[in-house]
């Protein structure tokens, strides 16, 4: 489930949206997302000849599916306001069904939005869409960013995906912090490992004489306490989804994977473990 490395930001988005454009080909696909191809492109094609798609994206697609889900049940639920850090070639505005009225903001580095914005130039968001260059782990830019999202007194949903990874256990903390204190945003979601399939990731990796690629930072925040982790910052898990009993019960485990992936749904969230899901937290009310 490793994803290619090197030139991380743009190679990482692209081969997801590779992963995406792959699964909306499908007959009993999860879900369909038209624009994934052209937000691929050649480059992400080529990481998908390299990196066989097919047999180890399974953990991705589902998390897709698992955050599809949030954002729809947050939207029925009153949502008004998506944040989505870190938002890469996502094209949830565009292909999701969301009211003209719901505000969403993506943030992210230039070049990730630049390359987005030239290739979906000519569609039209479903809803009102605005994007805005930053990294979520500048300390100095993110709060006076958090700050202008307080206006109007929004209910607002925050989507992490594949984002947290490259964050210090410290940072996470601090950004924690920071979502906690605007009062617009009441919900967050997530993606986890455990640290027991960090490390196994990372061994597997190590017996295969596979290192990082240079510029790939390692994985940094796979928390011993899981979900837990977050509650001493104001958030309570109000859902663990494991993508392992997800994509179990949708048959996307491929054979060569079910070993492993046995192990996966019986671990859990914290401790050693080997475990992977999509967390929804809730702020905690004073």
């Amino acid at each position: 489930m490793t994803a290619p490395g090197g030139r991380r930001g743009q190679d990482m988005a692209r081969w997801l949206a590779a992963v995406r454009a792959e699964e909306s080909e499908r007959s009993d696909a999860l879900f369909v997302d038209p624009y994934a191809g052209r937000l691929a492109g050649e480059r992400g094609e080529e990481l998908a000849r390299r990196f066989s798609l097919g047999g180890g994206a399974w953990a991705f697609v589902v998390k897709t599916y698992l955050f599809d889900a949030i954002v729809r049940e947050a939207v029925e639920a009153g949502v008004d306001l998506v944040v989505n850090l870190g938002a890469g070639l996502d094209a949830r505005p565009y292909r999701l069904d969301l009211p003209p009225s719901l505000r969403w903001v993506e943030a992210d580095r230039p070049r990730v939005l630049a390359h987005k914005e030239k290739v979906l130039a000519e569609e039209v968001p479903r809803c009102a869409l605005e994007r805005v260059e930053l990294d979520a782990l500048d300390p100095e830019r993110r709060p006076p960013f958090l700050d202008g999202l307080a206006a109007g007194g929004s209910r607002g949903l925050v989507l992490c995906e594949g984002v947290l990874g490259r964050f210090s256990p410290e940072d996470v903390a601090s950004l924690a912090r920071d979502l906690a204190a605007v009062p617009a945003l009441s919900r967050w979601a997530l993606d986890l490992n455990s640290p027991g399939l960090t490390r196994m990731i990372q061994g597997q990796m190590g017996r295969a004489g596979r290192g990082r690629a240079e510029g790939d930072p390692p994985v940094r925040f796979a928390p011993e306490e899981g979900p837990d982790f977050f509650r001493p910052f104001g958030w309570e898990p109000v859902q663990v989804h494991s993508v392992y009993e997800v994509a179990r019960k949708m048959g996307r485990v491929p054979i060569w994977m079910r070993a492993m992936a046995a192990a996966m749904g019986a671990g859990r969230a914290e401790g050693s473990g080997p475990w992977s899901g999509v967390v929804l937290l809730e702020r905690r009310r004073a």
